[in-house]
């Protein structure tokens, strides 16, 4: 939304010079169904949410009126008064919550990050990951990939307080994950951060201004061109659309805004969202339709249209050509949430144990091999000062080395169990995390700095400063960096080092158990007796639903 001029003078604007000539009700299903703009802002009421705020009543408005304005800020005035029993507003703030959290969610740690919004994850996951590909290789450098809702059905509605809401804490984790750019493949997405992203810090970009022409293979000779609703606020992104197809194909398009039959509330209003949507089809007239929103696509094959999204078009990949329902995309980003998180470092780790302990407990039921053989050789050198020794001389250079530590830790379960595994694991975190502390502190000082940013910097040191030993402890039981990252970062920070020394030694031991216990329970299970793995993985489950609530409170004062 323009903030020239300001939604309450829009409807004063609206009120004071509108003439009523009706222009506005034939280029919209919306004002032609239920009143010109005056008799709408006169009386507010829900059927405001069926509009689409694609401004086409504005473009068209002979005395150029903010119209589609004036009709937004009646919208955000029926939810100030109460948006608690609004339908439709109720179902969109859900949609919107859902998609923000866990299992949904994803986020990932890299400078540049690919954020393609809820449409292309649900309908396309392998497009998304084809993407991110391409342009890490494009900008030869690691893009990762954020799985998250913009808000954008609250926007649509007018509920702008929990749009700004939910960008705070968007912006946060932006910020705290040390992302410097956000790649949108959502032009509603790259709306709303355009407009609710306030930090200098994080670059904004919108998908197609990144995307060569070289690199899509379009099999028509024409075509029509959908710009979505957001497009026509951003000239720039309509004009790059342009030009990555008009060398290839002939154009039409459409001279004025033309919703898909999405926009606003039209979900739950189907015959007026099919006259958007027909109106659109009209003008395409049989020609493939090529557009930029999964969202859009998805409408238009409801119609049995032929239509395509503009990335679909990327060298092997096919497009599909069948429309998706909204359980079909919720399981989707589901998978596709699940499959990021599986490809983790962590993850890794863990899937490697679940075969190892898959291969021990397969062998264990194979002729002529001898498990009790196994575990007396354990027997045999668990006991030996020089293995201990050498676990522990491991285990000092390993997090220097930026070396898992979890495998480790699960080794000393499987060497001496859960508790004295613990004692063992846990003395050796301690030593590497005060090498790498030291070798932070007083060899690598700027190297660390540079490497791990300002933003990192400032963080630890803040916190350091104001809650003390209590920050260290809170990191040491929830690990939501990596630990080498932790101990070099708390080692450029003003903790003493004996208070560091003695919180994290005191403090890893919890997390220490877990993953003790887990190596332990291989043992258990090649003895037949499966109960120590379901405990282990029943507190695994517990501990990552623990560690995803520890996230916000990592952003807030811990005293």
């Amino acid at each position: 939304m323009s903030a020239q001029p300001s939604l309450e003078q829009a409807v004063s604007d609206v009120f004071a010079n509108c003439t009523e000539c009706r222009a506005c009700q034939k280029v919209c299903p919306f004002l032609a169904k239920f009143g010109h703009p005056k008799e709408l802002l006169a009386t507010p009421s829900e059927v405001l949410f069926f509009c689409t705020n694609c401004t086409a009543c504005s473009k068209i408005c002979p005395e150029r009126l903010p119209v589609a304005q004036s009709l937004y800020e009646a919208k955000t005035q029926l939810l100030r008064k109460d948006s608690s029993t609004r339908e439709p507003y109720i179902s969109a703030k859900s949609y919107a919550e859902r998609g923000h959290r866990f299992p949904f969610s994803h986020w990932e740690r890299a400078d540049t990050v690919f954020w393609p919004g809820c449409s292309l994850a649900g309908s396309a996951p392998n497009l998304v990951l084809k993407i991110r590909n391409s342009l890490s290789e494009l900008l030869n450098q690691r893009v990762g990939i954020v799985l998250d809702c913009c808000f954008d059905p609250c926007f649509q509605l007018g509920g702008v307080e929990d749009v700004a809401k939910a960008f705070k804490d968007i912006q946060e984790r932006l910020i705290s994950y040390k992302v410097k750019k956000v790649i949108l493949g959502c032009t509603n997405c790259y709306k709303n951060f355009k407009r609710f992203l306030l930090s200098e810090e994080v670059k904004v970009k919108h998908i197609l201004e990144l995307i060569p022409q070289s690199l899509l293979k379009i099999p028509f000779k024409e075509a029509y061109l959908h710009h979505p609703c957001p497009a026509w606020q951003f000239e720039e992104i309509r004009k790059k659309f342009r030009t990555l197809i008009e060398d290839k194909v002939e154009l039409k398009e459409a001279r004025l805004p033309a919703c898909c039959g999405a926009g606003g509330a039209l979900y739950q209003n189907e015959e007026l969202a099919s006259e958007f949507r027909e109106k659109t089809l009209k003008w395409a007239n049989h020609r493939p339709i090529i557009t930029y929103c999964m969202g859009c696509k998805g409408r238009f094959l409801k119609s049995e249209a032929n239509a395509y999204h503009i990335l679909e078009f990327l060298p092997n990949y096919s497009p599909r050509l069948k429309p998706l329902s909204s359980t079909q995309k919720w399981i989707n980003r589901f998978f596709l949430s699940l499959r990021l998180k599986l490809f983790s470092k962590k993850a890794l780790v863990l899937t490697l144990y679940l075969i190892a302990l898959i291969t021990f407990y397969t062998l264990s039921y194979v002729k002529g091999f001898d498990f009790k053989a196994y575990l007396n050789y354990l027997n045999q050198i668990k006991g030996n000062p020089l293995v201990i020794f050498l676990y522990l001389l491991i285990y000092t250079v390993a997090p220097s080395l930026f070396v898992s530590s979890l495998a480790l830790t699960m080794v000393a379960g499987l060497l001496w169990g859960p508790f004295l595994g613990t004692l063992i694991a846990v003395t050796g975190a301690t030593l590497g995390a005060s090498l790498s502390f030291l070798l932070a502190r007083y060899l690598f000082y700027q190297a660390v700095a540079q490497r791990f940013g300002k933003v990192y910097l400032k963080t630890f040191w803040d916190r350091v400063e104001k809650d003390g030993w209590k920050f260290v402890a809170f990191l040491r039981l929830f690990p939501l960096f990596p630990y080498p990252v932790i101990n070099f970062l708390l080692g450029l920070t003003p903790i003493k080092f004996s208070t560091y020394v003695i919180t994290s030694f005191i403090f890893m031991l919890p997390g220490g158990f877990l993953y003790t216990f887990l190596g332990y329970s291989i043992l258990e299970l090649l003895k037949q007796n499966p109960w120590y793995l379901i405990l282990a993985i029943l507190l695994l489950i517990g501990f990552s639903l623990v560690i995803k609530k520890a996230e916000k409170l990592f952003r807030r004062p811990l005293l």
